[in-house]
C-alpha cells in the first residue's frame, strides 16, 4: 500500500511539473485568420471560400426545399416509405428542435456569413 502511495505521489508530481507548452502548437498546414491574408492572392482566395460555402450540400438539400413543403409551394407526398420520412413533421408542422434538417442549413448559411465578415475585416480595400 505505501509503494502505491508514493507512486501516485510520484506521478502526480510528474505530470504537474511536465512541460507547459506540450500542447500549444501552432497550426501547420492551414491557414488562420491572424495571418491571412497576406497578398492579393491569399484576398482572392478568401473571397472564394465565401462563394464555396453556396456549393455547400446543405446549402441546396436542405432549407429550401424543407421551406417548400412547409408552404403550399410543394408536397411531402403520401407515401410513408417514399425516403422523406424527416421531412413529415415539417409538412404537418410538428418539428421538434433537435430534429434533423435545417440545424445543417442554417449552419452553413451561418458559415458563409462568418467567412464574408472574415473577408471584409481582414481584406484591405
Amino acid at each position: 500500500m505505501k509503494t502505491l502511495k508514493y507512486f501516485s505521489i510520484l506521478a502526480l508530481i510528474l505530470s504537474i511539473s511536465s512541460c507547459k507548452d506540450f500542447l500549444d502548437i501552432k497550426p501547420q498546414g492551414e491557414l488562420t485568420q491572424e495571418a491571412f491574408p497576406t497578398s492579393a492572392a491569399d484576398a482572392q482566395l478568401a473571397t472564394n471560400a465565401v462563394y464555396a460555402s453556396l456549393r455547400n450540400w446543405h446549402y441546396h438539400s436542405g432549407g429550401f426545399p424543407i421551406l417548400d413543403i412547409m408552404s403550399d409551394d410543394a408536397h411531402k407526398g403520401s407515401n410513408p416509405n417514399d425516403g422523406l420520412s424527416t421531412v413529415g413533421p415539417y409538412d404537418n408542422f410538428t418539428h421538434t428542435p433537435t430534429q434533423d434538417g435545417l440545424d445543417r442549413w442554417w449552419a452553413t448559411l451561418y458559415e458563409g456569413i462568418k467567412r464574408a465578415n472574415v473577408v471584409t475585416e481582414k481584406v484591405p480595400l
